[in-house]
């Protein structure tokens, strides 16, 4: 599939953000019903959403480099509902792409378009989100995800030194996320950011 394909296939951020309302709202995900786990994660993460959304705000320098951008960009997230890394990383992206209208910020849903995230896995995994970034021509410029370095060291340390749960480790990750506040992924997001746009700022 081409890159105009991948890009025409996606919603827009609000898009997205009102499908999560929407599922919350109606109670039910596809066959989970109110009350299911997948549910119950995808409540947590419309309010975690809203709360990122509200509250985050965006390092003065990245905010610059992000408005002093010339060349038009798409942005394509592959996320879902149910993902708690996404919850806390897609709207933090989403900020960014608003600062600019050069940038177009368009999101897949991860198991509706597997043929798409297949060409974007990490160490063989369909680990989200993931961001890949197109330029004007419609070139992969980069690709960045599912979570941010610190994040993925810390995770694999607490994997190594004890058994733990896949709730126990949900939970660990997202004490790390509250503690963070963003500003990993903003600064992680800033350098990549600056590898990506190389060009002239005028």
């Amino acid at each position: 599939m081409n890159p105009k394909e991948i890009i025409a296939k996606g919603m827009s951020a609000s898009a997205y953000h009102d499908l999560l309302g929407r599922i919350v709202e109606s109670g039910k995900y596809k066959n989970e019903e109110k009350g299911s786990s997948l549910y119950e994660f995808i409540k947590l993460n419309h309010m975690r959403t809203k709360r990122i959304l509200k509250q985050t705000k965006i390092p003065t320098e990245l905010f610059e480099n992000i408005k002093s951008v010339r060349s038009n960009y798409y942005w394509v997230v592959l996320s879902e509902p149910w993902c708690g890394d996404s919850a806390n990383i897609l709207p933090i992206i989403s900020k960014l792409s608003d600062m600019n209208d050069r940038i177009e910020l368009n999101v897949l849903l991860r198991d509706e378009h597997p043929e798409i995230m297949d060409q974007f896995l990490t160490n063989g995994t369909r680990a989200i989100p993931k961001l890949i970034c197109f330029d004007e021509d419609y070139s992969i410029v980069g690709e960045w995800g599912p979570r941010p370095a610190v994040l993925k060291e810390r995770v694999n340390c607490i994997k190594n030194k004890k058994s733990i749960s896949s709730d126990e480790l949900k939970e660990q990750i997202q004490i790390w996320y509250n503690a963070d506040k963003g500003n990993s992924v903003y600064n992680e997001l800033g350098t990549i950011l600056q590898q990506w746009f190389q060009e002239v700022k005028v």
